[in-house]
């Protein structure tokens, strides 16, 4: 029952959910699954043998929708049309590239994917796109956006660079990977809008910084199951954490303090932020939206005693597309 009235209240406040979803059964007989993979995507009806593939937008607004939901339902509050599949472009690419470390098994294959990629932006700011949605988007938003191609190989980069299991270093290096991945996204983001004031991209770096802080805390159980810790050595030395303590998922001191102490950076980052957007004009507002699931995501670690493995902390903010939506109505991040 809380989840059907919540489901009423989210399509009231975004029209544009409702408005795809109309569209998407308006072209098609039944509901449809979509199923991402590293260069394109197949979509097959329930019940039937037969095929039919999305349009570049709609396989964009489904890859994003489906790998990257919080970043998805703020996009749909961006009230220009062609901002938002500008932004759409953008975010899927991001997860594209994102995904090409957990997808591969093994480096070489990881860095013939991220050399695809690379040649990918390239074709396309040349006006030579692949026949790849993403790639075919991106050439029709790139007629009315004046985006970095730079930004985008940035982002290639750095993720080709952490193709390997190994750790952060320190905070630091850390801190230096958000910055040329979720603080690219960002500064790609406010370039969509038309945005290219100063402090909007210092915070665009700040939001990114807290980003990366709350991607890696959140994503650590996941990466426990693999056996994998990204956490950065410098804190476990500092803080004697052992490996074992966190592939082992214990409730110790020492793991708690350091999640607290990864936390409250990430705060600091917000808080930082928050000072820089309330110099910018309201317009700018849909930019940074992304503030909120960060700074929410760092209240229930919070009431959780910093226990990262908790398992409330695994479970979809269902009251997240109602905050958003307020903050993108007051303005108030």
């Amino acid at each position: 029952m809380v989840r059907t009235v919540l489901k009423r209240i989210t399509l009231s406040c975004y029209p544009a959910l409702s408005v795809n979803a109309a569209g998407m059964r308006a072209k098609q007989s039944s509901r449809f699954s979509a199923v991402a993979v590293s260069s394109s995507a197949n979509y097959q009806h329930r019940g039937t043998h037969t095929t039919q593939r999305p349009t570049p937008y709609q396989h964009c607004i489904n890859t994003v929708r489906q790998n990257d939901y919080e970043n998805f339902l703020c996009t749909l509050l961006v009230k220009d049309a062609d901002t938002r599949r500008a932004i759409f472009s953008i975010r899927t690419f991001n997860v594209e590239t994102a995904q090409v470390r957990d997808m591969v098994t093994d480096r070489e294959r990881g860095e013939m994917r991220m050399v695809f990629w690379r040649d990918t932006i390239n074709r396309t700011f040349d006006g030579r796109p692949p026949a790849h949605p993403v790639a075919s988007l991106l050439h029709q938003v790139l007629k009315d956006h004046n985006l970095s191609k730079e930004l985008f190989l940035q982002i290639i980069d750095d993720r080709y660079k952490w193709l390997s299991d190994r750790p952060f270093r320190s905070v630091a290096e850390l801190e230096d990977s958000a910055e040329n991945t979720a603080s690219a996204v960002n500064r790609l983001t406010l370039q969509a809008l038309g945005v290219s004031d100063t402090h909007a991209m210092e915070a665009a770096s700040e939001v990114g910084k807290c980003q990366g802080l709350v991607t890696l805390l959140r994503s650590t159980p996941h990466h426990t199951k693999r056996k994998c810790v990204y956490l950065p050595v410098d804190l476990c030395r500092k803080f004697g954490v052992a490996h074992s303590n966190i592939t082992g998922r214990m409730n110790n001191q020492e793991l708690i303090d350091m999640i607290k102490y990864l936390t409250e950076i990430a705060n600091s980052r917000l808080i930082k932020a928050r000072t820089l957007v309330k110099k910018l004009p309201s317009n700018v507002t849909a930019a940074f939206l992304p503030m909120v699931p960060a700074q929410r995501f760092v209240n229930r670690l919070k009431s959780k005693n910093y226990y990262i493995f908790h398992t409330d902390l695994q479970k979809r903010d269902n009251l997240l597309p109602l905050s958003l939506w307020w903050s993108s109505w007051t303005k108030r991040l």
